[in-house]
């Protein structure tokens, strides 16, 4: 599989910081392969304070995800990893209206309880997805 039609992630994907709202923002358009969402996860980390409770919110409203089953447990493992810190509770919530993506994004939810990211949620909307977001912090 020939990999990577874009020049750099940075193409793909923009992300930012809040602290005012300690929410860490992921904006993502294009096409993502296995090694880019590996990346994104990367990007967030080095954001993400440690022993800190920030919310993230990924907007995938203009994303097209090719991701195999093998692929998205790898990256599911690799998330476990960076962000499985002890006392911080991480709560995501996802933008897609793209059924397969929101599919997607519903097995990550569910197949993350066991590692205790069990605030995750799906939006068709940013609006609604950052409502949610701001309940209970």
């Amino acid at each position: 599989m020939n990999h990577s039609s874009h020049d750099s992630l940075s193409d793909l994907i923009k992300v930012s910081k809040n602290d005012h709202e300690k929410r860490i923002d992921i904006y993502v358009s294009g096409t993502l392969q296995r090694d880019d969402v590996v990346a994104l996860l990367d990007e967030v980390k080095k954001l993400q304070p440690q022993q800190q409770v920030y919310t993230r919110l990924y907007d995938f409203s203009e994303v097209d995800i090719e991701v195999s089953v093998q692929e998205f447990e790898g990256i599911l493992s690799h998330a476990q990893k960076l962000f499985k810190v002890p006392g911080v509770v991480y709560k995501a919530a996802f933008v897609t209206s793209d059924p397969f993506v929101r599919q997607l994004a519903e097995l990550y939810k569910s197949a993350s309880r066991p590692y205790g990211f069990n605030d995750i949620e799906c939006f068709a909307s940013r609006r609604a997805a950052l409502n949610w977001l701001n309940e209970q912090l």
